[in-house]
């Protein structure tokens, strides 16, 4: 086991399941290094020092895209639980891409499929020449 004191600054790409430790795009300090388990010792975000899989960081300085804002580009009419509407929604990004979601509740989503299961099942089940079975 290769544990040495090294002085070396990583930046987060993946939080994984540590969200209580890590930060997508955060900088840490790396207090040592095991380089058989590929795994580095660093200070998380609740204060805890621990080891963390290397994969989940980047060298300092690289580009991590992280989300900057979102904003709803639809008014909600209907805010309770059992509300149909698709809200669309615009996430801007720390690399200046955008990209466009829709939100609904459990009942708008069972709603859509509802409406088009025929239309799914038609698609999904329409018979080809591509093959035969003997």
């Amino acid at each position: 086991m290769d544990n040495k004191n090294i002085k070396e600054i990583v930046v987060c790409n993946f939080v994984g399941m540590y969200v209580d430790a890590l930060t997508r795009g955060k900088e840490y300090e790396v207090l040592a290094e095991n380089e058989e388990k590929h795994q580095i010792k660093i200070v998380g975000n609740n204060g805890r020092t621990r080891w963390f899989k290397r994969n989940l960081f980047l060298p300092a300085g690289s580009n991590v895209t992280t989300m900057v804002s979102w904003q709803y580009d639809d008014d909600i009419k209907d805010r309770s639980e059992k509300s149909l509407e698709h809200v669309e929604v615009t996430i801007t990004f720390s690399s200046g891409e955008k990209r466009w979601c829709s939100l609904c509740t459990k009942y708008g989503l069972f709603d859509y499929i509802e409406r088009n299961m025929e239309a799914f099942m038609l698609s999904f089940f329409i018979p080809t020449n591509h093959a035969s079975i003997k």
